[in-house]
This record gives structure tokens, sequence and C-alpha cells, in this order.
């Protein structure tokens, strides 16, 4: 695992200098980072990049954005796994956000 952090590290370090840190690439290189951090056993770095990764989606996609959905839940499951979440208030939060509105499939669940 510490080989897979290494490379994410170095990966974001080239895409925040080349693409710029609002680029696609960048914000799943950041994701990927996070989730490896998670995986090795480190909430601690992880729900940091993950939390990063959110604002920059909300900035650049919007609250609505699918991916912006995605990273609210990244940003939930380690601050669950130390109960310091609780994933109800997320799923409200989805919910309402705007993003399940009447030409979604699931509509009805506003």
């Amino acid at each position: 695992m510490n080989r897979a952090i290494t490379f994410y590290q170095r990966t974001l370090i080239c895409c925040e200098r080349v693409l710029g840190g609002d680029h696609p690439n960048t914000l799943t290189t950041r994701n990927n980072l996070a989730s490896a951090d998670e995986a090795a056993g480190d909430p601690g770095r992880a729900i940091p990049l993950h939390q990063q990764r959110l604002a920059d989606c909300e900035r650049v996609l919007g609250g609505d954005h699918p991916t912006t959905l995605a990273s609210r839940t990244c940003v939930a499951a380690p601050q669950h796994a130390r109960r310091e979440c609780r994933p109800h208030l997320l799923v409200s939060n989805i919910c309402s956000s705007g993003y399940w509105s009447g030409s979604h499939p699931n509509g009805s669940v506003r």
C-alpha cells in the first residue's frame, strides 16, 4: 500500500503543476490518494484530502453534480468509521440538494 500512496502523491504533485488544481484528473488523483490513505488505515490523512476534493468539486462542478455528490460520500465514510458522522444526515443532504428532482428516476425520493 505504501507504494501506491507514494505513486499517488507524486502523481498529484504533477497533476497540480501541469494541469492545475481544478482539472478533473487532479481531482480524481486527490481522491485516489485519499482512498489509499484510508485503506492503509490513516483517516487522519484521508479526511483532509477528501474534504479538499469536496470543496474543489463544489466550486468547480457545483453542488448538484454527481461527482460532487460522490465526494460528499467520500468525506462521510472515514468519519462514519470513526463514529464522527451520521450517514442518515448525509443522505438527507444529498436528497435535498436538488439532484434528485422531477426528471431523475429517483425523483420520488424528494
